[in-house]
């Protein structure tokens, strides 16, 4: 079962998406959005003016019910007066001495009282009780503004009683140049009466609960308006009419109008011009609508925008890859509105190219490759090497050296499978050093005491990689230039570790010539057609499997010998 790379299983899972469809889906939420906002801004208007009129109509009728009660009561503490007041009367009988004395502390009694009750009201109500058969008027004035209000409506309150011109409980009547709502109770010739200036009324029930731009107006069920009549006309508001809690509209403004009964044939109107409350709501409501309407429509340009000048260059862009992935070919696009989404296309037109110059140099280093393996193969035999040590076998078995001919050939074995193993491309450092030392032994049988070795390595080295035969071919290189039968030469190999390795090898022969290490210093090709070719080749290994990390450095010692410096990093990862 093939194993799928990580990636690639975690890319299954993602879910991708066409930005074409992505742009489609947010203009269908923005349109369900608008008609959302416009629905809950007229559902919100709608609830906001029934939640607004439900409340001043409730306060208003609680104001109206209010007073009602309070005229009701004042209606029954009238007739308790009249009906049951035995003092009234002692009013009646013959004014004597002793009764007139009576008569006015009953008068300054009666006084007293009602002038108490007119002042237990936020507006004033006044009383009086009159006695047609003896003349005689208690009212309520205790000063002079209150005396001059009774003298002017005195009069045409006892014409009124006297021809029996009013009703009982509650009318409007008009008392000098001003209407007032009456109540006129009668009981066995006596008379009691209360009038409340109709100004007096409106005012009491006007508050800052209703705005600013209303009135109050007092009617009776003949249409007839006894209070703010000039405004009811304007308004074309008659009150036969049913318009308890209607609300008006124009094209601008907003009218609410409602009714209360106080009494039989006496009502109270309120209307509120200029609805405020309702009206600026729904004003700011509707701005804010097109508000949202405007951003929509910007944000629908931008998609169109982002469509026309972003989103299809990429869908040709994309279209150019997939041609480039199948034909090796790239076109590049003459209509990209955006100088970003151009550059990249041609840059990618560029890349194309220089991808076509880089397989082909791809291809020439593959070649080159096989071509440094197949020089890393013949590296492997070499023959006169080979010879040499069956020779010196043979010669041996003459001399009857059975040991050494053991030890020779057990050497010249581990030698060649090192050789045969070493086929992966690469090798650790302590795996060449021991191959080394197989090579060396057998230089020893080979030369005898010629030369002397010295190995000094760190043992955090030893599990580095390397390409294989690399150290042996420096270490070859050293011993084939520098033995002769006449001096010692001595061979160091060193190795160290830091930030990278550092791999040293030094003899003590005569040196590299100056024309070949003027050569090797300058990176150019020492090798003679297929003579030579040891060195080249494992530099050009090195670079294979290092890249830029790897450096080796060819030098001259001072006290005399050849040197060659191997630098290669810890790790593979600049081979880039």
């Amino acid at each position: 079962m093939l194993a799928v790379p990580e990636k690639e299983r975690v890319g299954c899972f993602i879910k991708k998406y066409n930005f074409s469809n992505v742009i489609r889906w947010i203009e269908i939420t923005l349109a369900i959005m608008v008609l959302l906002n416009f629905l809950v801004a007229f559902y919100a208007i709608h609830q906001l003016t029934k939640s607004s009129m439900e409340s001043i109509i409730n306060r208003f009728s609680t104001d109206v019910d209010n007073f009602s009660d309070t005229l009701s009561g004042i209606h029954s503490m009238m007739l308790s007066e009249v009906g049951y007041d035995r003092d009234l009367d002692t009013l009646f009988v013959a004014d004597t001495a002793k009764n007139r004395i009576n008569k006015i502390n009953i008068t300054v009694r009666i006084k007293g009282m009602i002038t108490n009750w007119s002042k237990d009201l936020p507006y004033p109500v006044h009383y009086a009780l009159y006695f047609p058969n003896n003349g005689i008027i208690i009212n309520d004035a205790d000063n002079n503004a209150e005396y001059d209000l009774w003298r002017t409506v005195q009069n045409d309150i006892i014409t009124k009683i006297n021809n029996q011109d009013y009703k009982s409980n509650w009318n409007i009547a008009k008392l000098g140049k001003a209407y007032y709502l009456t109540d006129i109770i009668s009981n066995n010739g006596r008379y009691m009466l209360a009038y409340i200036d109709l100004k007096e009324v409106v005012d009491s029930i006007q508050s800052d609960f209703y705005g600013e731009d209303y009135y109050i107006a007092v009617t009776d069920n003949s249409d007839r308006a006894y209070f703010s009549a000039k405004e009811l006309a304007k308004d074309k508001i008659t009150a036969s009419e049913e318009i308890t809690g209607t609300l008006r509209k124009s094209l601008l403004k907003q009218m609410l109008v409602v009714k209360e009964k106080v009494k039989e044939g006496t009502h109270i109107i309120m209307v509120i011009h200029n609805y405020n409350s309702i009206l600026k709501t729904f004003w700011i409501q509707l701005v804010l609508v097109l508000i949202l309407i405007a951003i929509v429509i910007v944000v629908l340009y931008i998609l169109r925008f982002v469509n026309k000048t972003i989103l299809k260059p990429i869908q040709t862009f994309n279209r150019n890859l997939e041609t480039l992935k199948n034909d090796e070919v790239y076109d590049v696009a003459t209509h990209y509105q955006i100088n970003e989404l151009g550059n990249a296309s041609r840059l990618m037109s560029e890349m194309v190219e220089r991808i076509k110059g880089l397989k082909i140099n791809i291809y020439e280093k593959t070649l080159e490759q096989q071509k440094t393996n197949m020089d890393f193969l013949t590296l492997q035999i070499e023959p006169h090497f080979y010879l040499n040590c069956l020779n010196i076998i043979y010669n041996m078995a003459q001399m009857e050296q059975y040991k050494e001919i053991q030890r020779l050939s057990n050497c010249v074995s581990e030698y060649l499978r090192y050789i045969f193993k070493c086929r992966d491309g690469f090798a650790t450092v302590k795996d060449e050093l021991e191959h080394i030392k197989k090579y060396l032994e057998i230089q020893k049988i080979r030369y005898g005491d010629c030369f002397e070795s010295h190995i000094t390595m760190d043992e955090r080295i030893l599990e580095l990689s390397l390409p294989p035969l690399v150290l042996q071919t420096f270490v070859e290189n050293s011993l084939k230039h520098t033995i002769n039968w006449e001096d010692d030469i001595v061979l160091s190999i060193t190795g160290t570790i830091g930030e990278e390795a550092v791999i040293t090898i030094e003899d003590t022969g005569e040196g590299f010539k100056e024309e070949i290490l003027y050569k090797l210093q300058n990176g150019i090709d020492i090798s003679n057609g297929e003579k030579q070719i040891g060195i080249m080749n494992a530099v050009s290994r090195m670079k294979l499997k290092f890249g830029r990390g790897a450096a080796i450095r060819f030098y001259n010692c001072d006290r005399g010998g050849a040197g060659v410096e191997i630098r290669f990093p810890l790790t593979e990862k600049d081979n880039l």
